[in-house]
């Protein structure tokens, strides 16, 4: 985040511009609102600042020059915008008595934009060029050395500046015969007048090869990490959505015990008590869970085995059929008698 606000280019330019065009028009409605200057304030203003002011705390001068040269863009294009903005809508203007005053204050303005404009498509070009020169050169490395049987790139490093690339190799040694071919092979990924350099062997490992080293693992940690996480929060998502349906589906398959009980009682007066329970059956190898239903009956007398069946089958059909009913009856125990 703080590097992002050191180099800018012509995409801020054009973000400042956008920017300020939506602030001045916000500003022109009758229903008047703060958020969107807010939110121009909020995306073009303080981070340069902030990012200045660690500079500065640091003793890191590029990061507070280039922050503040990002502030003084989006200062000069948020007001340009704002002044075109009310030059095209049908707003009151000032007029300048003497036009020539006009005409140079219409100058100053368009050479301070230029002026200020000016760097950022510099920058931008140097960051096109490198990221360029990057992807060429990771497309040559993982085609010409990484595809190699038994050859592993352990480290790379990418200097976009002098336009230097250095490769550290283990496994197989390449022979002098591939690393000639590989060298010519530079210009098909218009990496011409590049500078190679291939090591071959642990033991040329560097203070810099240990630090790409380091940082290429804790990468690859970080993506793991999070490529974890996110599996993770899927298949939690999913069991809460089945643990969701199982309860929405148990809840309204059959009614509350009180009503079931005295729907049972008008075919069955025997029946004296009634409960309600679900079991939940989890599969090892699915996310999905048997459940079923499970109705206990008190009754007295004992209910004869033929009633038992009809009265689960007609519970299996009061539940809709989508979760299997188990019955348990068990007699009711004989009340004591007074003496």
């Amino acid at each position: 985040e703080l590097l992002a606000r050191t180099q800018p280019t012509t995409w801020d330019v054009l973000i400042a511009l956008f920017g300020g065009a939506a602030g001045a028009v916000g500003l022109t409605r009758r229903a008047k609102s703060n958020v969107i200057p807010g939110v121009a304030i909020a995306t073009a203003l303080m981070p340069p600042l902030c990012t200045a002011g660690y500079g500065l705390a640091t003793a890191h001068w590029a990061y507070f020059g280039g922050a503040l040269y990002l502030f003084s863009i989006n200062c000069v294009f948020i007001s340009l915008s704002t002044f075109l903005v009310v030059q095209l809508l049908p707003l009151p203007n000032h007029e300048f008595a003497d036009d020539r005053q006009a005409r140079r204050v219409r100058a100053i303005i368009l050479g301070l934009a230029l002026v200020t404009a000016a760097p950022s498509v510099y920058l931008a070009i140097g960051i096109v060029r490198d990221g360029t020169f990057t992807h060429n050169a990771q497309q040559f490395i993982e085609e010409q050395y990484n595809q190699q049987p038994g050859t592993y790139v352990v480290t790379t490093r990418l200097e976009p500046s002098d336009q230097s690339i250095n490769v550290l190799l283990a496994g197989q040694r390449l022979t002098a015969a591939q690393l000639k071919a590989a060298r010519v092979r530079l210009a098909r990924y218009r990496l011409t007048g590049a500078k190679l350099t291939v090591r071959q062997g642990l033991a040329r490992v560097d203070s810099a090869d240990a630090q790409a080293l380091r940082t290429s693992v804790l990468a690859d940690v970080r993506s793991r990490t999070e490529q974890t996480r996110v599996s993770y929060e899927g298949r939690l998502a999913q069991m809460q959505q089945l643990l969701a349906h199982a309860d929405s589906t148990a809840t309204t398959s059959l009614p509350p015990a009180a009503t079931l009980l005295r729907e049972v009682q008008a075919e069955h007066p025997s029946v004296r008590q009634l409960g309600l329970a679900r079991i939940v059956q989890p599969a090892a190898d699915s996310l999905r869970a048997d459940t079923t239903l499970v109705v206990t009956l008190r009754t007295r007398p004992a209910l004869p085995a033929a009633e038992q069946q009809r009265l689960t089958a007609w519970l299996q059909v009061r539940a809709g059929g989508q979760q299997p009913v188990q019955l348990l009856v068990e007699p009711s125990p004989p009340t004591a008698r007074k003496r």
